[in-house]
């Protein structure tokens, strides 16, 4: 005589049937909710960039055969400084490197992209040539926009 378990009539069969299939319905139900609620989860970024260097470029216009020096200005400090220094509350900022013709001078801010600055020419002996205020139009010119990545300003100045 066969065992009630193994009997497909038997109670015992039934039930096992009946858990059997619980199991595999709410198992589907499980990871449907599952991905359903991953589809709403916020979506985190790694950004792989630690830092980057912002460039600003200042082109001159007009006569630079008398232009020894161009400097970028916050409140009263500019960089550079007399004798080359960088003053503290400016570290972020490199002293400009000059295209050969002398008509661009670009310095490096950093990560700092400052809004508003001024940019002084001056002569060889040390003469303020022109002297502006300017707020440049910063561009992303690398990263993406949920990490951010390096930038890039010009300026013209007319000397």
């Amino acid at each position: 005589m066969d065992s009630p378990i193994h009997d497909p009539r038997s109670a015992v069969a039934r039930r096992a049937r009946s858990a059997g299939r619980r199991a595999i319905f709410t198992a589907g139900v499980s990871l449907s909710l599952g991905f359903a609620l991953t589809a709403c989860a916020p979506v985190y970024v790694a950004c792989p960039a630690i830092g980057w260097i912002n460039e600003l470029t200042i082109e001159l216009e007009g006569d630079v055969s008398e232009v020894a020096e161009v400097q970028l200005c916050v409140d009263d400090l500019c960089v550079p400084a007399e004798g080359g220094a960088v003053p503290d509350e400016l570290t972020q900022v490199a002293p400009p490197s000059q295209s050969s013709s002398g008509d661009r001078w670009t310095f490096t801010t950093g990560m700092s992209t400052p809004d508003a600055f001024t940019v002084r020419v001056l002569s060889a002996d040390g003469t303020i040539r022109t002297e502006v205020e300017a707020a440049p139009d910063w561009v992303r010119v690398g990263g993406s926009e949920e990490c951010g990545g390096p930038g890039e300003a010009t300026v013209a100045v007319r000397v």
